[in-house]
């Protein structure tokens, strides 16, 4: 994230390790404390919320799916500030 790299993580969230907002993990501190761009949870019992959020497999579009959206929009992001310098 330092050199402008876009940085997410992926979990399974199997045990809850997450927390919720009200009540973060370790965690989830982390994460929405700067430690990743995004974390994306493929359990649909996580609970979204500062950097976190849940994604549905059998959603592929960029407007229903966030980690899909998440790729296109730091790719995109990238190849602009490739163009402006």
């Amino acid at each position: 994230m330092d050199k402008g790299l876009w940085s997410a993580t992926v979990t399974l969230d199997a045990r809850n390790e997450l927390g919720s907002e009200q009540h973060p993990s370790v965690k989830r501190q982390t994460i929405n404390h700067g430690a990743f761009d995004a974390c994306y949870s493929l359990n649909s019992d996580t609970m979204p919320g500062g950097r976190i959020y849940t994604v549905d497999l059998r959603e592929s579009g960029i407007r229903t799916n966030p980690l899909i959206g998440g790729i296109v929009r730091a790719w995109r992001d990238f190849q602009a500030h490739q163009s402006t310098g």
